[in-house]
């Protein structure tokens, strides 16, 4: 019964660290999913740094590395995790 909840935890971390990265990727790429499909790529071949550690251990640290991953991210760019929009200039004369 403990693998299972440990199991759970493990994916709904992963699922929701990897969500939030690939959100802000996608926000600030201008709506291309060209770079959030590299950064995939690139972090699916990531995974044969882990080659020869346990695959429990591989998954918790790959889930780890997500969240610290998810938390910079929110930290630095805000909870929205939306693209800043240019303000109007406020000294511009309407005509």
């Amino acid at each position: 019964m403990a693998a299972y909840v440990r199991l759970y935890a493990l994916v709904a971390y992963f699922l929701l660290a990897s969500a939030i990265f690939y959100t802000w990727i996608l926000n600030h790429a201008r709506g291309s999913a060209l770079l959030a499909v590299l950064f995939h790529g690139a972090a699916n071949a990531a995974s044969l740094f882990y080659a020869g550690v346990d695959g429990a251990l591989a998954n918790w640290l790959q889930a780890g590395l997500w969240v610290v991953a998810a938390l910079v991210v929110v930290a630095v760019c805000s909870p929205s995790l939306t693209r800043r929009r240019a303000s109007p200039d406020r000294g511009a004369r309407v005509a």
